[in-house]
């Protein structure tokens, strides 16, 4: 996955998890899409958005999944 994939990613995250994203400065939110562009280059962004997308259809906690957890889903797809 890229770097402008990962930022296609993070904004879905950022859509469905607004107060969660809302008071992120400009500098923490290039951190944040740099490590997932990092934790995430050898992965097909295509199933790395799905298994985000899975994973917030069957969130009920109210958080974003983090790395290890989207992780893993890509694994069970």
């Amino acid at each position: 996955m890229t770097y402008d994939e990962t930022l296609t990613i993070m904004a879905v995250l950022k859509a469905a998890y607004p107060r969660y994203y809302a008071d992120m400065k400009r500098k923490d939110a290039e951190g944040v899409v740099s490590l997932w562009a990092e934790m995430f280059k050898d992965e097909p962004a295509e199933l790395v958005a799905l298994a985000v997308k899975s994973l917030i259809a069957t969130d009920t906690k109210g958080f974003p999944p983090h790395i290890g957890a989207v992780k893993e889903h890509i694994v069970k797809l």
